[in-house]
């Protein structure tokens, strides 16, 4: 409890320069827009299922293609506003939303539409001006309602405290005008910009950026803790979780959103925690997993953590069993479900799907698959008991070195990527710490 009111002393009044958002630097760089799409796996879900949220971006390659029975909700990213409240950026969206609703209806997955915001001053001409606010709500809710679509996401990053109120003022209006509204929030709030608490009881829930805890302006490490300790900071996904319910939002309200990427670090030796001899760079999962095949795998044990040494990067990164663990975790905390960003960044890999599906069905304790896949002859049912996949023994290399400081005020959904390869992409991110006025 202390630690939570000296972090928040720390935070009062304070402003820190953070990076610029993960989400904001893909949609610029399109990043993995070549990424290969397999066919879905074409299961029928049961209606019955903790929230699976998925981002799905414009810049995807086929994206009626992702599976989308495997989701209760997906968000497709992005439109966003001008500093009149004016939509702007609609063109994806007018082009997709009425087959994508169609397609997620039949299978009874909900449509968001994500509205981004990256830029402070128009953040703050459009929330801080009741006339611009109100026309943003009305184009807003005219996109949604009249597809047919379910509601509304909302991802307005990097904000200023000012704005703190008049988010929870946008929220409101947004709520009354569409069936449900959603917001994309940091894993720490560095600049106490976000009202966790009246966000969570004026809106239907806030997907967390559960990610970027170690981004590419600083040194390597696991892009996605699920425990902190040493060598490492507090900041994981753990810590995150506990914050946000010390700072009062119900767990019903609490969607955890975990990367489907990794990042690579170039540095000198395999020592860690490891000093970055240049910026990292991050790559979709489906990259990782073929460049971490060439290499010994290497495990951290404390934030559950696969990652590898190339002879001249590390790349840490999440795969199926990694990524199935920190699901699992988060659904066994009773919150109302977990995320992803960003859908196709797996490559639409069956087996991720299946994982998906077999953590969140919640239909008699699982999901009967009979397509083909493992056990379908059987009829067996998935209970979640079994990760997908064994993870390989660690390398005790990767326990070695002097623990780090506390990692660089960014992270949590937003970034700086450069690094391209077949598939490439992704995010660093502005972690912010929470504040209360």
């Amino acid at each position: 409890m202390n630690s939570y009111v000296l972090l928040s002393h720390l935070a009062m009044g304070s402003t820190f320069d953070t990076p610029p958002s993960t989400h904001a630097v893909h949609a610029a760089q399109r990043i993995g827009e070549e990424t290969l799409i397999k066919a879905p796996k074409g299961l029928t879900a049961p209606a019955s299922r903790v929230v699976s949220y998925g981002y799905l971006p414009d810049w995807i390659a086929n994206p009626m293609m992702v599976d989308l029975d495997s989701l209760s909700h997906v968000a497709w990213f992005n439109v966003s506003l001008n500093g009149s409240g004016e939509v702007i950026d609609t063109g994806s969206w007018n082009a997709i939303a009425a087959e994508l609703v169609e397609a997620a209806h039949a299978v009874g997955t909900k449509v968001h539409l994500c509205v981004a915001l990256f830029d402070e001053p128009t953040q703050a001409a459009v929330l801080s001006d009741p006339t611009h606010r109100n026309r943003a709500v009305a184009q807003l809710a005219a996109l949604v309602n009249d597809y047919g679509a379910d509601g509304l996401n909302v991802d307005f990053e990097g904000m200023a405290w000012e704005q703190k109120d008049e988010l929870v003022e946008f929220v409101i209006a947004l709520k009354a005008a569409v069936d449900e509204v959603y917001l994309a929030t940091p894993a720490i709030d560095w600049r106490g910009a976000y009202d966790y608490d009246r966000l969570a009881t004026e809106s239907d829930g806030l997907f967390i950026m559960a990610y970027d805890y170690h981004w590419g302006g600083g040194d390597p490490g696991p892009v996605g803790p699920l425990h902190g300790g040493g060598p490492w900071s507090d900041y994981a996904q753990d810590w995150t979780l506990e914050d946000y319910r010390y700072w009062g939002v119900p767990d019903d309200k609490i969607i955890m959103g975990m990367p489907l990427y990794g990042r690579f670090w170039p540095t000198a030796n395999d020592t860690v925690p490891g000093t970055a001899t240049g910026s990292g760079s991050a790559t979709v999962m489906a990259s990782a997993l073929i460049t971490a095949a060439e290499y010994p795998p290497r495990f951290d044990e404390t934030t559950e953590s696969p990652w590898v040494w190339t002879g001249h990067e590390q790349l840490w990164y999440d795969d199926l069993a990694s990524t199935e663990v920190k699901l699992s975790w988060a659904i066994d905390q009773g919150i109302q479900g977990v995320g992803y960003w960003a859908l196709g960044y797996t490559g639409n890999n069956p087996e991720f799907w299946q994982m998906i599906d077999r953590i969140t069905l919640i239909e008699a304790g699982g999901y009967t698959d009979d397509t083909g896949a493992p056990d379908d002859d059987t009829g067996e049912i998935f209970d979640g008991d079994e990760p997908v996949a064994a993870y390989q023994t660690p390398d005790s290399s990767a326990d070695s070195g002097t623990p780090s400081a506390a990692p660089s005020k960014g992270g949590c959904g937003c970034g700086v990527v450069e690094r391209l390869s077949w598939s490439p992409l992704m995010l660093v991110a502005f972690l912010g710490l929470r504040r209360r006025a």
